[in-house]
This record gives C-alpha cells, sequence and structure tokens, in this order.
C-alpha cells in the first residue's frame, strides 16, 4: 500500500512539475492583458496633402472622440475635440497645441496641450494648466506628463489595464518613428485617453 501511495505522489509530482514553465519559455501566470490592447490606440486619415488637417478618432468605452489638429502657424495647432454617441455629435474641447521643438539644445520634442474651458462665444485657454508630451530624442522615448489644473483631470478609466496606454502608445510610436505629424496624433490620442475629465468642466 505504501508502494503505491509512494508511486501516485510521485507521479501527481512530476506532472505538476511538467507545468512550471523553464526559464526559457513564457510564463502566463498573470492575467492576460485587457483584449482591447489587440485595437488601435487611434485610427487616422491617410493625408495625401501635408497641408491638410490632421483627422483621427479615438474610441473611449461608448463614446467616440474625433479630433482635428489644423496647423495655423510653424509651431500652433488648433486642437479641436468632437465625442459622437449614437447620433449625438458635441464638440467638447478646443485649444492650442503648442509645439516645443528643443532637439538642438536639450535633445527634447514636446507637445502642449492648454487647459480651455467653454465661455459661451468662446474658449478661454489657461496657460499655467497643460499637458505636456515629449520625445527624448537621446533615448527614442516619448513620455507625459500634466502640470498645474490639468494633473487634477486624469481619468484611467478607458478599457485599459494601469500603464498599458503608455506602454503601448510608446511602442507603437518607435514602430512608426519620429516626425511631428506622428507625435501630434500620438499625443492627441493619449490626452483623449487619459484625460477627458478636463472635457467635462
Amino acid at each position: 500500500m505504501k508502494t503505491i501511495l509512494h508511486t501516485a505522489a510521485t507521479a501527481f509530482i512530476l506532472m505538476f512539475s511538467s507545468f512550471t514553465p523553464s526559464g526559457n519559455e513564457p510564463c502566463d501566470c498573470v492575467a492576460a492583458a485587457p483584449q482591447q490592447n489587440n485595437k488601435p490606440l487611434f485610427i487616422c486619415e491617410n493625408r495625401a496633402n501635408p497641408g491638410q488637417p490632421i483627422k483621427c478618432r479615438v474610441e473611449r468605452g461608448k463614446t467616440t472622440y474625433l479630433f482635428t489638429n489644423k496647423k495655423t502657424r510653424a509651431d500652433r495647432y488648433e486642437f479641436e475635440v468632437t465625442a459622437t454617441q449614437g447620433t449625438n455629435a458635441n464638440k467638447v474641447f478646443f485649444t492650442d497645441l503648442v509645439i516645443k521643438d528643443e532637439r538642438s539644445s536639450s535633445g527634447v520634442y514636446s507637445v502642449l496641450f492648454y487647459y480651455a474651458t467653454n465661455a459661451g462665444y468662446m474658449w478661454k485657454i489657461s496657460k499655467p494648466d497643460y499637458l505636456r508630451v515629449s520625445y527624448d530624442t537621446k533615448s527614442n522615448e516619448l513620455s507625459f506628463e500634466a502640470v498645474g489644473k490639468m494633473s487634477s483631470f486624469l481619468d484611467t478609466k478607458n478599457g485599459y489595464g494601469p500603464g498599458e496606454v503608455e506602454k503601448t502608445m510608446k511602442e507603437r510610436f518607435k514602430q512608426k518613428g519620429f516626425s511631428e505629424e506622428n507625435m501630434i496624433r500620438a499625443a492627441s490620442a493619449y490626452f483623449i485617453l487619459n484625460y477627458t475629465k478636463a472635457f467635462q468642466s
């Protein structure tokens, strides 16, 4: 009887160890990333004419956000966001998007979104409050920083796991490579995915 129990116990241990991954195999011990990770963070129109506005859409929950960046100066765009649910479409945000190109000195290229509120006849921009998305040419990395009141609008309940938007955005930006257009697309989508509370105030 002892021999039978010993044999059974040994077989169980061997069976269990066969499911333990070796150091060279991937481990699925943690929950898989949300299924939404396989979807694009944003989808943009192809631009046949570089002078045309940049137009893209972002899916966030049940709402589709359409954003347009229209160049008004060498270092400035008008950033407009429209929210669509079903047949209803509303303009929810409008501000200046400003380019800070310091690659020749610090190696950093930044895109700034100033916080703005709807004053009825115009959008009032608050320059002390902004989101900055930066690209460091030395590290080939994107970074994200909310300054002033903008930091209080962070809302990561966007259907992605913690830090997943940042990670995916960085990876896909590296695949696309640096350009002003790619910076603006990525920064705008990041802003919408994580800072929609700025639209509701």
